[in-house]
């Protein structure tokens, strides 16, 4: 499969601009919506690792939609890609994405990809207090110096050229693992800000 590359904040700006547009006219027309929402705060993951190829939070790689769900419980919402594949968002940080009605990845941020007033309509979810880990050994905050003790060569620079050191990724089981770095000085002590994972 054809890897679709996103930039974090491109497809973070899209989701808030998307969203909330749609959350307002559900708002406008449609109680029943809002009740949907508030189911999302439902049964959480099963737990909080990302293995890369076989599972994400206990969810088997390929997974249907339904099978999501019926898991991980009612989502906050939906969006429809252009190149066909739907994103599942749950709380405020959580997207995962499926193509052809299969589990394909998941793009996590440490914070809300939703901001404004928004959230206050937005019933807490459970997701929202994940803390992920990657099977590896990879968690969220994780300093660029220890992700880079764990994947060695393996962690390439986003366009190969070292400009990006703040977008990395590493490929595994099949997968393209980016990870996107916040800015402190020394740069070794950035933490992982964000990750996306998806089949190639």
């Amino acid at each position: 499969m054809r890897w679709i590359g996103f930039r974090f904040c491109a497809l973070a700006r899209y989701l808030r601009a998307v969203v909330l547009l749609g959350a307002t006219a559900t708002l406008v027309s449609s109680c029943g919506r809002v009740v949907d929402w508030i189911r999302g705060a439902g049964l959480g993951p099963p737990n909080r690792t990302i293995a890369p190829g076989k599972s994400i939070y206990g969810v088997p790689m390929g997974a249907s939609k339904e099978r999501f769900i019926r898991r991980c419980g009612t989502p906050t919402g939906e969006l429809q890609l252009a190149n066909g594949e739907l994103l599942l968002i749950y709380g405020v940080k959580h997207a995962f994405f499926f193509r052809d009605d299969r589990l394909v990845g998941v793009c996590v941020w440490t914070s809300p990809i939703l901001l404004g007033p928004i959230n206050w309509v937005l019933a807490p979810s459970r997701f929202d207090e994940v803390s992920w880990r990657l099977s590896n050994g990879i968690t969220n905050y994780m300093t660029l110096k220890d992700v880079k003790a764990i994947l060695k060569e393996r962690l390439v620079p986003y366009g190969g050229s070292p400009d990006h050191w703040d977008r990395q990724y590493f490929r595994e089981n099949g997968m393209r693992v980016e990870l996107q770095f916040g800015i402190c000085f020394p740069k070794e002590e950035s933490p992982v800000a964000a990750i996306l994972a998806k089949a190639e």
